[in-house]
């Protein structure tokens, strides 16, 4: 059975099967290419597949502005990737340094403990042992600094006690030789009353007897009509009133306290040093220039306390021309004589030149020293 091609280019159909044909070559479509759809049906036309129109490519079918879009997208996700592939590369050979300075400052560490750990060592083994030798000597050093101070403390204490004694026995001394000298003085002073009743009884008797010489005289005058009568009148050898009977003197006190002044002085000579610290300290009642050449020379006794009393006994005297002496004593080795010298050279000279008697000895040489410029510079004028 044979059918014709349809104006449209459509199927033809037969009583059994559908024939179709192709509307560009007129042939026949295989039904093996309709089964498996290898035609081509575009705007109401079938062709067959080697007829098919060809598709044109997606891209020729999207506009220019979009492609544009899409290249500049394209271009911009280039760029962002080259960067972040950049950046990536960056991180990571940073994250490579810094796990090689991480490894570099671990090998540090571990070799810092390394010689930590060595010196740890070496304190342990060679510094521990020397301190603790220290610490055992500085220990040693104290304890023994302590007993020399407890020496020095009870030499100190039993020089003190030695002075204090030797005073005592000084004062007693003095006290005694003072308890005799003022019972003597109270027996002259009762000679002396005795003495001055006696004169006050030979004075009443010669007025008595001037006021009977009065009387005599008044009878033989004129008035009285008559002349003395010789025989009654007392007379001497040559006819003159007996002399009135000498009035005892007294003692001369500038005598006495020369004669007391050469006793001490010669007592500054007695073995014993309590007689001598006695005398000493009599001189200070007394004044003149042998009392301050004779404590002057007390300043070299060999008794310090003595010495000491010597200097205190210059400065109550004012014997301004011992200072050379006294400022020679600022060189004492005791120091209780050289602060009563520093205090004798500042009563005498009246100036301070801040001397320190517990400075070291070369301090107090240089201002010993600077003593004896001041008083080569100022002696004319406190001498005069």
């Amino acid at each position: 059975m044979t059918t014709t091609h349809s104006e449209t280019g459509q199927e033809a159909v037969g009583r059994s099967m559908k024939i179709y044909f192709c509307d560009l070559c007129n042939e026949s479509i295989p039904l093996k290419d309709i089964n498996s759809n290898r035609i081509t049906i575009e705007e109401g036309k079938i062709f067959c597949q080697k007829c098919a129109p060809k598709k044109a490519h997606a891209l020729e079918q999207v506009p220019g502005a979009v492609l544009g879009v899409v290249a500049v997208l394209l271009i911009g996700l280039l760029v962002v990737g080259a960067y972040g592939w950049k950046v990536a590369s960056d991180l990571d050979q940073r994250q490579r340094d810094l796990e090689g300075a991480l490894g570099r400052a671990t090998g540090s560490l571990d070799d810092m403990k390394s010689r930590l750990q060595a010196i740890g060592q070496t304190l342990e083994t060679e510094v521990a042992p020397h301190l603790s030798r220290v610490g055992d000597d500085l220990r040693t050093a104290r304890a023994e600094l302590a007993q020399r101070l407890d020496v020095l403390d009870r030499r100190e204490l039993e020089h003190h006690e030695g002075v204090s004694k030797s005073l005592n026995a000084a004062v007693e001394r003095v006290t005694a030789r003072l308890d005799g000298d003022v019972a003597a003085l109270r027996k002259d002073l009762q000679a002396l009353q005795v003495d001055d009743a006696a004169s006050k009884i030979v004075l009443d008797s010669l007025k008595d007897q001037i006021e009977l010489l009065k009387e005599m005289v008044r009878s033989v005058s004129p008035s009285g009509g008559g002349k003395p009568d010789a025989a009654s009148a007392p007379s001497g050898d040559d006819g003159a009133p007996p002399p009135a009977p000498p009035v005892p003197a007294g003692p001369d006190p500038a005598a006495l306290e020369s004669k007391e002044v050469n006793a001490l002085i010669a007592q500054l000579k007695d073995a014993d040093a309590g007689r001598r610290f006695a005398a000493v300290v009599e001189l200070g009642r007394y004044s003149g220039p042998l009392v301050a050449k004779a404590l002057e020379g007390m300043l070299a006794d060999s008794e310090s306390y003595i010495r000491q009393g010597a200097l205190q006994q210059l400065r109550k005297v004012s014997a301004v021309a011992a200072l050379p002496a006294v400022i020679a004593s600022l060189r004492d080795a005791d120091y209780f004589v050289r602060v009563a010298a520093n205090a004798a050279a500042c009563s005498l000279s009246g100036t301070d030149l801040r001397f320190n008697p517990e400075g070291s000895p070369s301090e107090r040489e240089a201002k010993v020293k600077e003593w004896e410029r001041w008083w080569d510079a100022n002696r004319e004028k406190l001498l005069k």
